[in-house]
């Protein structure tokens, strides 16, 4: 069972929606980033530490959530868990996120889930059977149940918020990914970007007009980027091929 937003969802969880625009730049440095934000007029300041985020995504046998992106399906989902600091050894807050995107809009479900070992050799189904043992409402655990994990990534991420509290604003670099197999799965290597940051300005749906302005201030232009979408396509080509027949 596979299970999308509707607009009940929209009536019930108004607040919970949230804009986001996404700017990749390969011209500057995460400094030279960070110092044009703290030269922006609506006075951004650090909220948490500079930390390490750790993502494991899951999609269905035949892709659905990368297919769904890709042909542009305005009501879709992207579903990971997650958990921040170093990479190998206990996970004791890790978290299932259930990003569903209506139309432009996005929306974010978070879950507690039960601590596990992240060791190499891990397998697929080691990964599955956190979810398993965690207490998951009937009806997520229904959305998750016919997918699979697919896709580890990393990157730092630093964090910052606007003065009147209404844009926060992310900054992730050192980004690596790789494909998750069935079989063991050390994580080492991978795909490493060390050329690319990605800003990012998350805001509420009333205040879009205002991210305008927050946003002529940068000298990026906009992008639809997934990390997911482009970790997908770097480390699993067979999928590129069928999505190109």
């Amino acid at each position: 069972m596979y299970q999308l937003l509707t607009s009940n969802d929209r009536a019930l969880h108004g607040d919970a929606f949230r804009f986001e625009r996404k700017f990749i730049v390969s011209d500057r440095s995460r400094h030279a980033i960070e110092g044009l934000i703290r030269l922006h007029p609506a006075h951004f300041r650090a909220i948490y530490s500079l930390r390490y985020v750790n993502n494991i995504y899951f999609d269905t046998q035949g892709f659905r959530n990368y297919f769904d992106n890709l042909q542009g399906v305005a009501n879709r989902m992207k579903v990971r868990m997650r958990w921040y600091g170093q990479l190998f050894g206990l996970v004791s807050q890790p978290v299932l996120e259930l990003k569903t995107k209506l139309g432009f809009l996005g929306y974010k479900r978070r879950f507690e889930l039960t601590g596990f070992e992240f060791v190499k050799g891990m397998l697929a189904d080691d990964m599955l059977d956190c979810l398993k043992r965690s207490e998951l409402p009937l009806d997520v655990m229904n959305s998750v149940s016919a997918m699979q994990p697919v896709l580890f990534n990393r990157y730092s991420r630093s964090y910052r918020l606007s003065a009147d509290n209404r844009f926060r604003m992310t900054v992730d670099s050192e980004m690596i990914c790789k494909r998750i197999e069935r079989s063991a799965n050390l994580f080492l290597g991978g795909l490493a970007d060390r050329v690319n940051s990605i800003l990012e300005l998350k805001y509420a749906e009333e205040d879009d007009k205002e991210a305008s302005r927050i946003s002529e201030h940068f000298p990026f232009r906009p992008d639809k980027s997934s990390k997911y979408i482009s970790g997908l396509e770097k480390t699993h080509t067979d999928i590129i091929r069928i999505s190109t027949v």
